[in-house]
């Protein structure tokens, strides 16, 4: 800020130019270095703690440059969509305008939103019995009482063939 940097300088990154001071032509700033004065020179290596503080102070300077950006792009509608939106503001109650943002953060802030809340827990809960019992499902056992008596020998039948088939894999040398 202020300073004056001259021809064909190189600031390398992290390196800091004090308010004031003059730079001249050429001149090569190594990173993590401050120089200062009319005729900047070297003055000290940059402490951990001021790399910490420099690193947050462009995090938050390229944050202000992306709101910057965004406002500086809105179109007209969007500009008097605001105002509408700040001057709405203003004449709210205390109570509204608290219950406006937070509903705009996502809030629950009447029953309809409180009740979709319950719902959703409730389906929660629902879903992890459902996988708990798919886990212990088996569908010969568990789906035959939605049919007649005599599909349940079904049942019994298959239980044999699979008897059967083991039998025949842990003895290949037997024949049907």
């Amino acid at each position: 800020m202020g300073a004056s940097i001259g021809k064909g300088v190189i600031i390398e990154a992290n390196a800091v130019v004090a308010a004031g001071s003059v730079v001249e032509d050429d001149t090569r700033i190594p990173s993590h270095q401050i120089w200062a004065g009319d005729k900047a020179k070297y003055l000290r290596d940059i402490t951990n703690e001021e790399r910490e503080s420099l690193n947050e102070f462009m995090d938050e300077m390229k944050s202000l440059a992306e709101v910057h950006f965004d406002e500086t792009n809105k179109t007209t509608r969007e500009i008097i969509n605001d105002l509408d939106k700040v001057e709405a503001e203003d004449y709210m109650k205390p109570t509204e305008f608290a219950i406006a943002k937070l509903r705009e953060m996502g809030f629950p802030v009447d029953e309809e939103d409180q009740d979709l809340i319950e719902q959703r827990i409730i389906m929660r809960e629902y879903e992890q019995t459902e996988e708990a019992d798919m886990k212990n499902y088996d569908p010969y056992t568990q789906d035959l009482y939605h049919f007649p008596d005599h599909l349940k020998v079904y049942q019994e039948n298959y239980s044999q063939y699979d008897e059967l088939k083991q039998y025949f894999e842990e003895n290949p040398s037997v024949v049907a």
